[in-house]
Formats: C-alpha cells, sequence, structure tokens
C-alpha cells in the first residue's frame, strides 16, 4: 500500500510540515541528471548527490535535521516516513521533512542509485 500519493504538477517542499510527499514519475525515465539538478536548485535545495546503496542495504529509524528530496536513478528502495510507507522508483520523487522518523532499504536486486538533495 502507498500513501501520500500525489500526481502531476505537486510541489514538494517544506510548507508541508512533517508531511512526506511522493511524487509518482516526477521525472522521465531514464532520469537525467540535469534535469532534477535545475528542478531541485530552482526550489531552493542544494546541488545533487547520486548515492548508491548495495543490494540488500538497510538503515533503521532515525532522523535528519533537514529536509531531504530524492528520486531514484536506477533500482527500487523503500521508505516509512511518519508511520507512512513508499516505494521508490526511477524517475518518482520523495521528500521527506526534517526531524520526520524514518527507515529505508533497497529492495531492489542489485544496486539501487538515488539522487538525494538538502534544504534547512
Amino acid at each position: 500500500m502507498v500513501v501520500g500519493v500525489m500526481a502531476g504538477a505537486a510541489f514538494a517542499d517544506s510548507d508541508r510540515r512533517n508531511q512526506p510527499i511522493f511524487i509518482k514519475a516526477k521525472f522521465d525515465a531514464p532520469v537525467s541528471y540535469n534535469d532534477v539538478k535545475e528542478d531541485w536548485t530552482e526550489r531552493g535545495y542544494s546541488i545533487p548527490e547520486v548515492q548508491p546503496y548495495a543490494k540488500g542495504w538497510s538503515r533503521g529509524e532515525h532522523t535528519h535535521e533537514m529536509h531531504v528530496l530524492l528520486t531514484v536513478v536506477v533500482g527500487r528502495m523503500e521508505f516509512i516516513i511518519s508511520g507512512q510507507h513508499f516505494v521508490v522508483e526511477p524517475g518518482d520523487e520523495l521528500l521527506y521533512p526534517a526531524y520526520a522518523v524514518m527507515s529505508g532499504r533497497n529492495v531492489y536486486d542489485g544496486t539501487s542509485k538515488m539522487m538525494e538533495s538538502l534544504k534547512w
């Protein structure tokens, strides 16, 4: 079950405090680094970094002091944020707000690659 799905031109930013925002197929696949960078930096986020997550990677519940915006480039990632479940695939965009309790794992049969960006 996926919760918090928004389609179309939804705007993921920090105005909806403590609520994750998920946009299915925000970016066309294959995902263009330059398209994502342009979109996110125009919205005030840091320059995205591409991070690899090995098969079987997981991280238990934790929080971050900043808003984190992400999209999967290759693979599939699963997140639980404030009790809501999300499966993020190439081109999907997910915002998890600062201080939200979250956990994540790679559910792909290989290394997933994800673009991540921050906003205070």
